[in-house]
């Protein structure tokens, strides 16, 4: 794999340090590497820029474990490109922060990620959610219970939650509140979370009364 990454015979890659095979352009990258090694000769995912033959930046994460071989002061390095995953993670918080409705990825019944919308649609702080627990969304226990059984129930048998709850804002504002989910992974609702989408239908619904 590191060959091919390379892009050039095995016989040309031995004996050569990455510098000398332009995989890093800076000696800094080499001193980094060191530096994190030196404490405990461990590093995991220390993240670097590393790059191809033809020219192509790849964001690389490297694990390495420094020792002794026959007196002298190696190190075994593994690398994995993350490239795409990061341009994919990019790219989804790009359409997260930028969608006009509330989206919220929710496991084991906490707020795992919310988007700016979702948090000014109830009117909360941005950043306020992550890590909570979903009851926070709910001033009544009693509330919390009632819906908690309800979309329980219908993911249990398969159906679409997609129910209007009227809510009262901390400013005191009330607003009607459209909310559907899916699963991320029908097989397995439970451990994959759920995606919550959250759409304020006051205007809406006082538009057609």
């Amino acid at each position: 794999g590191f060959v091919a990454f390379a892009g050039r015979p095995e016989a040309e890659v031995l004996g050569r340090n990455a510098l000398a095979l332009g995989l890093w352009r800076d000696a800094a990258e080499l001193r980094r590497l060191r530096d994190a090694l030196e404490p405990g000769g461990l590093v995991r995912d220390l993240r670097s820029v590393v790059y191809a033959p033809d020219g192509a930046a790849h964001d690389m994460l490297l694990s390495a474990a420094a020792f002794d071989w026959h007196g002298d002061r190696v190190a075994v390095l593994t690398a994995r490109d993350v490239t795409d995953i990061d341009r994919a993670r990019r790219l989804s918080d790009a359409i997260l922060d930028n969608a006009s409705v509330g989206i919220a990825l929710v496991r084991e019944r906490r707020f795992e990620r919310v988007n700016p919308s979702w948090e000014a649609i109830f009117g909360l702080p941005q950043g306020s959610l992550a890590g909570q627990r979903t009851a926070v969304m709910f001033p009544e226990a009693a509330d919390y219970d009632a819906f908690k059984r309800k979309s329980d129930e219908r993911q249990q048998l398969g159906r679409p939650i997609d129910i209007v709850r009227e809510i009262e804002r901390p400013d005191g504002q009330r607003i009607a509140v459209r909310l559907r989910a899916r699963p991320v992974d029908a097989a397995r609702p439970r451990e994959s979370g759920t995606i919550w989408i959250a759409e304020d239908i006051t205007e809406r619904r006082r538009a057609a009364q």
